[in-house]
């Protein structure tokens, strides 16, 4: 199961990890105060699918007052008033970086990916370190600098550091989530020096689905209902 990019966030927030403050927005529905004295704003459409920022389904707002031409442009692009929406705060970002975890289909084992700039296609970039990661193998106090060697040949040494440490979690996190794919890119290095998970792209293996709670995740249950033909809800059935 593929989580929709709020589903996603709140996955990475109960585990620890920091993501923007926002606000999700159903059809018809306006900003809320909260959002109010945020920085800056993002708007994304929610949707089991990569590309929006290519197809203009993600905006940025220098205030609230462009939202409802942006909200507009969204929906007129999907032609589907009823697809759900995700007010952000602009994180102030210094460097953006390229972090996943991942299951090695060939190895048969998980897989850490590094890179030192975020964006498209960054897979295929020279500057990516990849860190197989043993199944079985749980995080400890030395995992950390089992990493950093390999990332610091391309961050500064006490980025590298700081990255190593944030990066050892995510192998845990994606046991524990039954997660065939946990990647973050972009990573915000914020003005501040914090890590930020800006977006997440999220896959649930769907056969441990029995070990979760089957209320998790709403909004991308809800999506993938949408999105399936008559055919493969029978199937399914």
């Amino acid at each position: 199961m593929r989580l929709a990019e709020v589903d996603g966030k709140a996955l990475l927030r109960r585990h620890g990890l920091a993501v923007p403050r926002g606000v999700l927005l159903r059809a018809g529905e306006g900003p809320s105060d909260e959002a109010a004295g945020w920085p800056g704003f993002f708007l994304k459409a929610q949707l089991l699918e990569g590309g929006r920022g290519k197809r203009g389904l993600v905006r940025r707002l220098e205030n609230l007052g462009e939202f409802r031409d942006a909200r507009r442009l969204i929906l007129a692009a999907l032609d589907d008033a009823d697809t759900p929406l995700l007010l952000e705060e602009a994180v102030p970002i210094a460097r953006e970086i390229f972090v996943a975890v991942r299951i090695d289909g060939t190895r048969q084992r998980l897989e850490l990916l590094l890179a030192p700039e975020g964006g498209d296609n960054v897979e295929q970039s020279a500057k990516l370190a990849r860190i197989p990661i043993e199944v079985a193998a749980p995080a400890t106090p030395a995992t950390p600098g089992k990493i950093f060697p390999v990332i610091a040949k391309f961050f500064p040494r006490e980025l590298a550091a700081r990255l190593a440490r944030y990066a050892a979690r995510l192998p845990d996190i994606a046991r524990q989530e039954d997660l065939q794919l946990l990647e973050i890119n972009p990573l915000a290095l914020t003005r501040d020096g914090d890590f930020v998970a800006c977006d997440a792209k999220v896959i649930r293996d769907d056969s441990a689905d029995f070990r979760h709670d089957p209320e998790d995740f709403s909004i991308s249950r809800m999506l993938a209902e949408r999105a399936m033909t008559a055919l493969e809800r029978a199937a399914r059935d």
